[in-house]
């Protein structure tokens, strides 16, 4: 009889561990020496993304390992490993995310937190009150008789486009100020606009993110030479003509706009399209 029970004990705990084995498994988690692994997946740019994540005792994320072999090799496969590490240190999904690879960045963050058992935060919908500001006037009046203007165009072929600032007293331009921005590669080594990492960044293609030509002057600059043998760095260029425009009758400066030559009247200017700068402050100042 005492045998009789004590098979039956075994049998009992024996049945239990393999109970709570084959939940661990349906619940995608498994313990280990280093602690409890857990895994998740969402979907990528090109397929699933999977999470697996090592968590000790204390509910630390201690490593992180992502899988995406459909993501693009150069864009969203290269970013991997810096999500691996961001997803570490944020202890969770709550991370920055790659300039570029918005798409493999949310799955990773979604992949995360399906590992983890946790919600993500609700992003705010595009057309909420909180997401769309007023836009701001186009000529601001400023105490002292100065207004302060603003004006986008494409003064530079129609892969860009131009911003134009200027501050004018009367019909003078006494300040002035030129930008462009354009879309390059993700690898390329650029920054990115701010919230290119973020929900910004997730209207951008794949691979692509969006820079200021000012912030990233080396770069485009080191094109310039490269392919037109440019001795002038783009922004000495925009420096030569706002030096050019500033002090000008807003006449004065429409004239130059419309002149086909005026790169030869401002001095330290070699672009090509300076009249279509000079004309991107007109329209500012108008």
């Amino acid at each position: 009889m005492k045998q009789e029970i004590i098979r039956k004990l075994s049998a009992a705990v024996a049945m239990s561990l393999v109970v709570g084995v084959s939940l661990a498994a349906c619940g995608g988690s498994s313990s280990t020496a280093a602690g409890v692994t857990k895994t998740g997946s969402a979907e990528g740019f090109g397929g699933a993304v999977t999470a697996t994540l090592t968590v000790d005792a204390n509910g630390i994320v201690t490593d992180c390992k992502l899988e995406g072999a459909q993501e693009t090799e150069s864009i969203g496969g290269a970013a991997l490993e810096e999500l691996s590490k961001q997803v570490v240190a944020a202890n969770g999904p709550a991370i920055d995310g790659v300039a570029g690879a918005t798409v493999t960045t949310k799955a990773v963050r979604k992949a995360v937190a399906a590992a983890l058992g946790v919600e993500l935060a609700e992003e705010a919908p595009a057309d909420s009150a909180a997401a769309a500001p007023a836009e701001p006037a186009a000529i601001v009046p400023v105490e002292g008789g100065i207004q302060i203007g603003q004006a986008y165009a494409a003064a530079h072929g129609t892969k860009c486009f131009t911003s134009g600032a200027v501050a004018t007293a009367g019909d003078t331009i006494v300040l002035s100020y030129i930008d462009e921005f354009q879309f390059a590669g993700s690898d390329a080594g650029v920054v990115g606009v701010p919230n290119s990492d973020s929900d910004f960044g997730a209207g951008y293609a794949e691979g692509k993110v969006l820079m200021s030509k000012r912030v990233n002057a080396d770069y485009y600059s080191k094109m310039m030479a490269e392919k037109a043998g440019s001795t002038v760095s783009l922004d000495a260029n925009y420096d030569a003509i706002q030096n050019h425009v500033n002090g000008m009758s807003i006449a004065d400066a429409e004239a130059l706009s419309k002149d086909e030559k005026a790169v030869d009247a401002v001095s330290g200017a070699t672009l090509v399209d300076t009249a279509g700068y000079v004309g991107v402050l007109v329209d500012a100042a108008k």
